[in-house]
């Protein structure tokens, strides 16, 4: 209620949305942003961010503009996605925090089926732990040590700068399994690290609001689960020019 107090005492409040939350009932999104009628302006870091706001306060429509995140860049031109033959090593990376929400076993259960499938896939996971899910991190290491995924899989913890890992790699995946409310304003800035490497991010999640991570031309949704993944991420002799083909959803 910071921007109440504020405007009550005259001085001109801006307020700032990072997250596209809509798993609520309306009623209750509603309250939770009441306050914000009360600024003066409000930027949202998304367009999906905006949308999820003006649904439930539609009288902040002249007032609220979308800043995206800047994403930096890398600091020496990168090399471009690398000509592959049939039967070349496959290389994923994926770039996220390792919690349920952002998919990463999702991620893991497609390369084991890609490698199930004869694709020599492999996956790199640039990311830490949430405070508090350091169970999921141990099922994850779990996972990746059964037999079908045993030694092509790198938890790598954090990574910064990412740009190697993502030069490396073949194709860039950004996994979900929220229905909605999965922050898809994150699936945009993720997304949007693999475009100066050259690399089409794979995109699967369930939620609607996923058109929001513009990419160009061209827009890849899953179903959020790891039979979405594998047919966009790789073939048994997947394309060299990198592409990757539209998902079902």
């Amino acid at each position: 209620w910071w921007p109440v107090a504020a405007s009550a005492a005259g001085v001109p409040v801006l307020a700032h949305v990072h997250e596209a939350e809509d798993t609520q009932r309306r009623i209750i999104r509603a309250g939770l942003n009441a306050p914000l009628l009360a600024a003066s302006r409000i930027v949202a870091n998304s367009g999906a961010a905006r949308d999820a706001l003006l649904e439930v306060q539609p009288h902040l429509a002249s007032r609220t503009e979308v800043v995206h995140n800047g994403v930096a860049g890398p600091e020496h031109p990168l090399e471009v996605l690398r000509r592959r033959r049939p039967g070349d090593p496959f290389q994923i990376a994926m770039v996220g925090r390792l919690s349920p929400r952002k998919g990463v076993d999702v991620a893991l259960d497609a390369v084991g089926l890609l490698r199930r499938s004869g694709v020599d896939a492999s996956l790199s996971v640039c990311g830490s732990v949430f405070p508090g899910y350091e169970w999921y991190e141990e099922e994850l290491r779990e996972r990746a040590a059964q037999p079908d995924l045993d030694g092509h899989v790198e938890l790598l913890g954090y990574v910064r700068p990412t740009w190697p890992v993502l030069e490396a790699a073949d194709a860039v995946v950004v996994p979900s399994t929220h229905q909605r409310g999965c922050a898809p304003e994150r699936e945009q800035r993720e997304s949007l690290r693999s475009r100066p490497v050259g690399r089409l991010p794979c995109l699967t999640s369930t939620q609607t609001g996923l058109a929001a991570a513009q990419l160009g031309r061209r827009k890849v949704l899953g179903q959020g689960r790891s039979e979405g993944v594998a047919p966009g991420t790789g073939t048994k002799h997947p394309k060299p020019n990198g592409s990757i083909p539209h998902m079902r959803r």
